[in-house]
């Protein structure tokens, strides 16, 4: 008889005490999460952009901050974990680089698109004088006989350095072919007299000469 009372009491006090347990679980849960705010609070500071946009799923959301990797980030639609699927062309395109790349998925601002190389990279050069170091000190003979020094050379928008002029001469078959600026200097010419410059067409190529051959 006992023994039945007390099985009965304690059972009404189990009763008794598990909504204040629950209570007590449900104000610990909002204690964390209130805890985590505050501390996204205190550690992500600064200005946010005033954007909101609509997300993948149909919500719309503003610019937030969050935690990734340890590290504060602007957010504004949480990173969509659905996969590109369907049917890609067959198709390969060259690439700035020279490389080949063909079709695949590729995910821009949370929407699938179709892509094929990777975004060009910024320019080294547009001109010669836009590449900048230092330089050898030396010197080549060219082709054409004249000397050629160390210098920064800009070709398919990459610097690099040079000795000799690459570009090819105007071809001619006679010296009246060949038209340009010559420069106001005259030389003292084998036989004695003076020559000064002038456009030769040497073996269908336009030169500069001073003296005659």
């Amino acid at each position: 008889m006992n023994r039945a009372l007390v099985l009965t009491a304690l059972s009404f006090s189990f009763l008794l005490a598990a909504p204040i347990l629950q209570g007590c679980s449900s104000a610990g849960d909002e204690s964390t999460d209130s805890s985590s705010s505050d501390d996204l609070k205190k550690s992500c500071k600064g200005p946010l952009p005033d954007i909101c946009e609509k997300c993948d799923d149909g919500s719309s959301a503003c610019a937030h901050w969050v935690k990734s990797g340890g590290k504060c980030e602007i957010q504004i639609c949480a990173p969509s974990t659905e996969a590109c699927t369907g049917a890609l062309p067959r198709l390969c395109k060259t690439c700035d680089d020279g490389s080949t790349a063909c079709a695949h998925w590729e995910k821009d601002a949370g929407k699938c698109t179709i892509a094929y190389c990777a975004p060009s990279t910024e320019y080294e050069c547009s001109a010669d004088s836009d590449c900048k170091g230092a330089l050898p000190q030396s010197c080549e003979v060219c082709s054409d006989g004249s000397t050629g020094c160390a210098h920064h050379t800009c070709t398919d928008h990459k610097c690099g350095i040079s000795y000799c002029d690459t570009a090819t001469p105007p071809a001619c078959k006679k010296d009246a072919d060949c038209t340009g600026p010559l420069p106001m200097s005259c030389q003292l010419c084998s036989d004695g007299s003076d020559g000064c410059a002038h456009h030769v067409c040497n073996s269908g190529a336009c030169s500069i000469a001073y003296c005659s051959n």
